[in-house]
């Protein structure tokens, strides 16, 4: 913790848009999440399991898709995204 206390003060980008947009996408991962799994089955797509090599490249793919999300409706509806996706 000591080691960490440096960068106490210094501003991350990313961890501040995530940051900024977290309540968005806890919000709307739920309907993904579901929307995705119907698509897998209907497109009959399929991991290999036990590979976290696919599992971590998903877990990326998908977050960065609500990010996107979350900041397309914040700069769409500037005003009424809170009642959208929450941020």
């Amino acid at each position: 913790m000591v080691g960490l206390h440096r960068f106490e003060l210094a501003p991350f980008k990313l961890l501040g848009s995530i940051a900024r947009n977290s309540f968005g996408i806890f919000f709307i991962h739920g309907i993904l999440i579901a929307a995705f799994i119907m698509a897998k089955r209907m497109l009959g797509i399929s991991f290999p399991p036990n590979s976290w090599v696919v599992y971590l490249l998903v877990v990326i793919v998908i977050f960065a898709l609500y990010m996107g999300l979350t900041v397309l409706a914040r700069k769409i509806f500037p005003r009424h995204s809170r009642h959208l996706v929450g941020s």
